[in-house]
């Protein structure tokens, strides 16, 4: 798992955080074995789904999004993409991809050795073997899972959720950002009483 600055080759940003050329994301590998890789795949969906549930954004307001093969990239065998219902419209808030063996199968040495599932290109220069061995002591390069969030869109979609304007009674409101306790910068205050 990691957390760091990606970068877009796109000439032209637009539509504030979610075509900007440099952001936050954060990602996991999760390796699975060939052929566990579709339920590991739909467990992943269902995990992430519940991980944004648990920061406030209700499922409601999520729709998923089956991609659909001729928009696939060409490592991803599958990909689900987690849309979330912004003020502005239906946005991508994450995309959990099953990758298969392509980026093991890219970065190992003895490729041909290996059954390599994925199209890859040739690497000579890499001096480690990236796969492990079964029962029958036969190697075999695992397959990989992949939950990717932008942090951007993230916080946007939590904030956006936790942002409330409470009817106080005899025409008076109030705005409150009602994040969930865990989220929270501030969990107690101690403030002196006053007369009003």
């Amino acid at each position: 798992a990691q957390i760091g600055k990606a970068f877009r080759n796109e000439i032209t940003p637009r539509n504030f955080i979610f075509r900007v050329r440099e952001f936050e994301q954060m990602e996991l590998e999760y390796f699975v074995m060939p052929g566990l890789d579709e339920g590991s795949h739909d467990s992943w969906v269902q995990k992430r789904l519940d991980w944004w549930v648990a920061q406030g954004v209700p499922m409601e307001n999520i729709e998923l999004y089956d991609v659909p093969s001729e928009e696939l990239a060409h490592y991803s065998k599958k990909t689900i993409d987690l849309m979330y219902k912004f003020p502005h419209g239906l946005e991508e808030l994450e995309g959990i991809a099953n990758r298969t063996d392509f980026d093991l199968g890219s970065h190992t040495k003895n490729q041909n050795d290996l059954n390599i599932s994925a199209n890859v290109k040739d690497n000579k220069d890499s001096n480690t073997r990236l796969a492990i061995q079964d029962e029958n002591n036969n190697w075999i390069v695992p397959y990989v899972i992949e939950p990717s969030a932008g942090v951007d869109r993230g916080v946007l979609a939590v904030i956006n959720e936790a942002y409330t304007v409470e009817d106080l009674g005899n025409d008076k409101k109030r705005t409150v950002l009602k994040l969930k306790k865990h989220l929270a910068p501030i969990k107690a205050a101690v403030i002196p009483l006053k007369r009003n």
